[in-house]
């Protein structure tokens, strides 16, 4: 199997960033605190120490290093 490029795979431009992410999934009882280091217009790659099942709903709430307010998703 051909491994594929990462500029290969995503459509979207990623952008490097520095927000602080707040991760809740109420049906896993879980709420993680972290950070995304790069977005898209389509997703973000937020790093954790906890893997949850595929289909997990979650609310997911953003604040940039730079910015007072909040941003939810």
């Amino acid at each position: 199997m051909a491994m594929l490029q990462e500029s290969e795979c995503r459509r979207q431009r990623r952008i490097t960033c520095s927000l602080s992410v707040q991760l809740h999934a109420p049906s896993e009882d879980v709420l993680l605190f972290t950070y995304a280091t790069n977005v898209s217009e389509t997703g973000a790659f937020v790093r954790a120490n906890r893997l949850l099942p595929i289909g997990t709903k979650v609310h997911v709430s953003l604040q940039p290093e730079s910015f007072g307010g909040r941003v939810k998703l």
